[in-house]
């Protein structure tokens, strides 16, 4: 594991008469520790434990690399452009050399403990207990729903505990939560790509913080509190280091990570299932969302696939989808993500939505349902439906399409509604199978005359036109369709009842009888 100035500074348990680090706090310059040597070349990624005297000497020449200076050294008041430490003790070069390789080896476990963690998919709070004797501080993870993820640190009396077992996968308090959504400092640091500290003026304690993302989006906070020692400087590297393992270990956990305030995913849940939620806990989680009940939505159900399913990567999806359309909220309901989307926060038409969507789509191998749009939140579940019924039809008639609009397909599921899953002979009017029977003993078509004639809304002319008969021919046979069903062709209910039972005829693909 690469270090910096600052790790060797803090780790190496050296007094320290001074220094002079040039890179930054989260930069990983150095692989390697090496005694000094005169006439070569220093390299770029070492960290050389070199004596007062050859300092002194040759410092002039160094263009690259950071010095141990082992012993006493003149300070050059002009600065160096790169890092150096003083050391105050004067011991041997050879000893001082060891004492540096120990942190390097202290940081290569470190660092392969975790990839260990990483390869067996180990939980998220392991990262934190294998991280207790770098930081030596309490570590806690909390998502940007303010939800903690883990707690953990050093053991200790309970009374001296910064955490307890209840903290975790618990929200914050809701005066905290409150107290946060109106601090501009708060705010500000969710926009943070380095490691920062967060002020005492909450808790009593600083925080140094790191905003762990996924393709970009935050996803979860890493926060290391300075409870039991002072904050350092090597710790913002240090928690980079940990924050990019917590990183990947979340692609690969089934973990609810998202931004929705307390309340939140469990009212929108029990929306989903038709149940109403208790009126406070809903009106609280969508006053704390900025939505309101009557804001017009519609929504998205997009399938899990067997891939996400099996990296535990659909928190990541989820927030990605979230963190692309604006004024959104992602839902997982058992295998599937339920986008519901306000078109009054997202500030772009329905269109416009789904057109931006779709590149997740491709790029993800995600199929979507889509729903109608709907004013008021409480239906949710009727327009979850809806989005259910557009991806099953759309997606066994057409499987090439990414996404299944519901207003495409809700003529075909009033048609499978009409059915209600009965034969195509139990939904024929007695005269219709009296005339289908017909045509199978005598081997005509008079029933396939009729579909045309009914489908061209009782017009001889285009009837005609269609199915290739002169019109002497049609009349007659429309004479004896009449004579052999019994049917009244001028009746509406009849017209209407013929036209449903033949568009179900051929959703369900059922053959007619044809001459041979």
């Amino acid at each position: 594991m690469n270090l910096n100035a600052y790790v060797v500074r803090e780790f190496l348990k050296e007094p320290v008469l001074w220094d002079s680090i040039r890179e930054e706090l989260i930069d990983m310059p150095y692989e390697n520790a090496d005694l000094y040597e005169r006439g070569l070349l220093p390299e770029a990624d070492t960290v050389y434990v070199i004596s007062p005297g050859d300092f002194q000497r040759d410092w002039e020449t160094f263009t690259c690399g950071a010095y141990l200076v082992v012993g006493a050294c003149q300070q050059n008041p002009s600065g160096y452009g790169f890092s150096v430490i003083c050391l105050e003790n004067a011991k041997n070069l050879l000893e001082i050399l060891r004492e540096l390789r120990r942190v390097y080896c202290m940081f290569n476990r470190w660092e392969i403990a975790l990839y260990q963690l990483l390869g067996r998919n180990a939980s998220l709070r392991e990262y934190g207990v294998c991280s207790l004797e770098i930081f030596g501080n309490p570590i806690t993870m909390y998502t940007p729903g303010h939800r903690n993820i883990f707690c953990c640190e050093k053991q200790k009396p309970k009374s001296l505990r910064l955490f307890h077992e209840e903290d975790i996968n618990a929200y914050l308090p809701n005066a905290e939560i409150e107290e946060l959504r109106l601090d501009p400092v708060f705010h500000a640091s969710v926009h943070a790509m380095r490691p920062a500290i967060y002020p005492a003026d909450m808790w009593g304690y600083r925080l140094l913080y790191d905003n762990v993302r996924i393709e970009g989006i935050y996803v979860a906070r890493i926060m290391i509190c300075e409870f039991d020692q002072p904050l350092r400087d090597c710790d913002h590297l240090l928690l980079r280091v940990l924050a990019g393992f917590l990183s990947r270990g979340l692609e690969h956990q089934d973990i609810l990570i998202n931004g929705h305030p307390k309340g939140f995913d469990e009212c929108m849940s029990q929306l989903i299932q038709g149940f109403q939620p208790e009126e406070t806990l809903l009106g609280a989680a969508l006053e704390d969302y900025h939505w309101d009940v009557e804001d017009s939505y519609f929504c998205v159900l997009i399938p899990i696939n067997s891939y996400d399913q099996v990296m535990r990567s659909v928190s990541a999806v989820s927030s990605r989808l979230e963190a692309s359309i604006e004024g959104s909220a992602a839902v997982i309901n058992k295998d599937q993500i339920l986008l519901i989307v306000n078109e009054a926060r997202a500030l772009s038409t329905r269109d416009e939505i789904l057109s931006q969507l779709i590149y997740i789509q491709r790029e993800n191998l995600l199929k979507a349902g889509v729903s109608n749009t709907f004013t008021n939140l409480l239906n949710l579940s009727e327009y979850y439906k809806q989005a259910l019924v557009a991806l099953s039809i759309g997606s066994e008639s057409n499987g090439m399409l990414w996404t299944f609009r519901y207003e495409n397909y809700a003529y075909r599921h009033l048609l499978l509604k009409a059915s209600g899953g009965s034969s195509i002979e139990a939904l024929c009017p007695a005269g219709l199978h009296k005339l289908i029977q017909y045509d199978q003993k005598r081997r005509r078509a008079y029933t396939r005359s009729l579909k045309a004639y009914i489908e061209n809304q009782m017009s001889v002319s285009r009837t005609i036109r269609q199915i290739y008969l002169q019109r002497a021919t049609f009349l007659y046979q429309l004479k004896r369709i009449k004579e052999i069903s019994g049917l009244n062709l001028n009746d509406k209910n009849t017209q209407f009842q013929l036209l449903i039972v033949f568009q179900i005829m051929d959703e369900k693909k059922y053959e007619l009888p044809q001459i041979l």
